[in-house]
């Protein structure tokens, strides 16, 4: 996967979040819970699983983008946060 231009090892049971983190990839988050939205970001390649979240309309969803915090990806992804 790639986030910002930095490519990382990635896979799809854990959230973006975790993942960038283990993997020294500083990433904007506050709540962890996906109820800020501090960790939005936009996906610009690939599928993520985006639960339903109070920081994430169904129409931001359309247009492409997830929460880190608890979005999985389900595919390779490309990601700018």
């Amino acid at each position: 996967m790639v986030i910002d231009g930095v490519e990382i090892e990635g896979n799809n049971r854990d959230p973006l979040l975790n993942q960038a983190e283990a993997q020294g990839v500083k990433m904007r988050s506050s709540c962890r819970s996906g109820l800020c939205g501090a960790c939005k970001v936009k996906v610009t390649e690939g599928q993520v699983k985006q639960p339903d979240a109070p920081a994430i309309t169904d129409d931001e969803k359309v247009q492409g983008f997830a929460l880190a915090c608890c979005c999985v990806p389900e595919t390779n992804i490309s990601v700018q946060a």
